[in-house]
C-alpha cells in the first residue's frame, strides 16, 4: 500500500515493497502531498508573440515513384509527446494542428503546408498561437515565447 493513500493527488501503482504513487501533474513527491507552483504561461505576461517556425519532413530518397516518405513523426514540448504522419499525403493541416494542440502546455496551434509533392515531401509552417495557462507539469517555465530548444522532433519512424 501506498503512503497515505497518495493523498488523494495520485494513484498507487505497483504491489507489496513496490508499491510507490503515481502523482497526478499538479503535485510530487513521496506521497503526492506537494503542490507543483504553476508552470506553463503567465496569462498576465504582456506583448505576447506567438511562436512560429518551419518543419521540414524531407527525405532526399523520396524522389522517385518507387520511394514514399512512410511512417510516423514524433513532436515533443517540455516533456510532452505526440505522434503524427511523416507523409505530406496524409499529414493535412487540420491533423498537424490538431496534433500540436494536443502538446501540454499549448492551447492552440496552426499548421499550414506550404509545400508538398506527390513522394510525401511536405514543408509546414506552424504557429503557436496560445499557451496554455493552467498549472502544468513542464521541465522548465516559460513566458508565453519558449526557446525553440523546448520543441524536439524525432523522425526515426519515418522512412521511404
Amino acid at each position: 500500500a501506498c503512503l497515505n493513500s497518495c493523498n488523494l493527488n495520485g494513484k498507487c501503482v505497483g504491489e507489496g515493497s513496490s508499491a510507490h504513487c503515481s502523482c497526478d501533474p499538479e503535485f510530487t513527491g513521496v506521497s503526492c502531498e506537494i503542490a507543483h507552483c504553476p508552470r506553463g504561461d503567465d496569462p498576465l505576461t504582456r506583448d505576447q508573440k506567438e511562436r512560429s517556425f518551419r518543419l521540414q519532413i524531407v527525405s532526399d530518397r523520396a524522389t522517385t515513384a518507387n520511394t514514399r516518405v512512410n511512417g510516423t513523426v514524433k513532436i515533443r514540448f517540455l516533456g510532452s509527446q505526440r505522434q503524427m504522419p511523416a507523409s505530406s499525403n496524409e499529414l493535412n493541416n487540420a491533423i498537424c494542428s490538431h496534433t500540436w494542440s494536443q502538446l501540454l502546455g499549448i492551447s492552440r496551434a496552426q499548421c499550414n503546408r506550404i509545400e508538398a509533392d506527390a513522394f510525401g515531401n511536405g514543408v509546414y509552417h506552424i504557429r503557436i498561437i496560445e499557451w496554455t495557462q493552467t498549472p502544468v507539469d513542464a521541465q522548465e517555465p516559460h513566458f508565453g515565447n519558449p526557446s525553440l530548444s523546448a520543441f524536439e522532433c524525432d523522425s526515426t519512424a519515418a522512412a521511404p
